[in-house]
């Protein structure tokens, strides 16, 4: 509109948290202690590798090994920001290329460690399953994922096997979070509609129809799910087919409307209190990049993340990992134009932070 891009904002305070679901059954019979880092999650998978033969201890595939989101928020790093350029935490006004930082080598290297241990199948790069349909199936022991989708998994997995004891453990839970912004998740309607009236009528009744919103969130009631005497959340057994945000409802979600779950996870509000408590702000959770000037060197450093730093990330090399971290990333990144990208990413910052003044 008017050469301006518009959207309709989430209205909820979101945070997100990433952790391991994992077996309790499997923790306790080989005498796992609570999970807190990465390090601590490797004995899990270690021990799984070692005496559980017909599983695999993370089947990442089809979703991608997302431990790489979890180490850059235990590095400092400010999360959803741009694939390339980023900030810290302590010192969001200057950009940097984050594959070019010795911490992402460090991940490198942990990765091809864990590969090598066979933490992950050999396809994982191709596995069209992801880890979580997996677990479910009880053909691996873990996987990782934010918060909320977690608590649905788990109401969901607890009916279906509880003698697995699923249990949630957040990453780093004492390092600091930041909060999504509340266009995170919003909602916009494409300029070529021929009926946007229409669409923003809809999304309004979405949003603001405490039925519809509760319909398109959790089912039918009754049916998928019931509210208790206290009015949380009950999952029925036909949640299966239809869980609590398996329809994705993200761009209406509402605190007005969202649920506590009486089921869900027991240490769920303990993790998200914790959350709240390490929350820090910065003034740049609503800054968006405009790449028009650079769309080619955009391309560019997409297409050189999609096929080199994909590989990484499972701990595959063709090489050593530094040599491919050396030369099929930094260098092949700066060969696409990473300096001009991150300098007209820094003069957008600079100049959305002097507006703040």
């Amino acid at each position: 509109m008017n050469g301006k891009l518009y959207n309709v904002p989430m209205n909820f305070h979101e945070i997100t948290i990433n952790g391991a679901v994992v077996r309790g059954d499997l923790m306790k019979k080989y005498a796992i202690g609570d999970i807190k880092t990465l390090e601590d999650y490797g004995k899990y998978l270690d021990a799984i590798k070692k005496n559980e033969p017909n599983m695999v201890p993370y089947d990442a595939g089809a979703d991608g090994n997302r431990l790489s989101t979890v180490h850059s928020r235990a590095t400092g790093y400010l999360g959803n920001f741009d694939p390339v350029a980023n900030v810290t935490t302590k010192d969001f006004k200057k950009a940097f290329d984050v594959f070019e930082q010795k911490p992402k080598l460090e991940f490198f290297n942990l990765m091809h460690t864990w590969n090598e241990n066979g933490y992950w199948s050999k396809n994982a790069l191709v596995k069209k399953e992801t880890a979580k349909d997996s677990f479910s199936a009880g053909k691996s022991a873990s996987f990782v994922e934010n918060l909320l989708a977690a608590n649905a998994a788990y109401m969901k997995l607890n009916v279906a096997h509880p003698e697995w004891d699923v249990k949630y453990y957040p990453f780093n839970p004492n390092v600091p979070y930041t909060a999504n912004p509340y266009i995170n998740n919003g909602m916009a309607i494409n300029a070529k509609s021929k009926n946007a009236e229409r669409a923003l009528m809809f999304l309004d009744l979405l949003r603001n129809d405490k039925e519809y919103n509760l319909l398109t969130t959790y089912g039918i009631k009754g049916k998928h799910y019931d509210l208790s005497p206290e009015g949380k959340l009950i999952a029925l057994p036909d949640a299966q087919n239809f869980p609590a945000d398996g329809a994705c409802p993200w761009g209406w979600r509402d605190d007005r409307f969202y649920l506590t779950a009486n089921g869900g996870l027991p240490n769920y509000n303990q993790i998200l209190d914790n959350a709240r408590k390490n929350l820090i702000a910065t003034p740049i959770n609503n800054f968006v990049f405009d790449n028009t000037t650079v769309k080619s060197q955009k391309a560019n450093l997409d297409s050189i993340i999609s096929q080199y730093v994909g590989p990484l990330n499972f701990g595959v090399t063709s090489s050593t990992v530094e040599q491919d971290w050396n030369n099929n990333v930094v260098a092949k990144l700066k060969t696409a134009g990473v300096d001009t990208y991150l300098q007209e990413y820094q003069k957008q910052l600079d100049a959305y932070l002097a507006n703040l003044k």
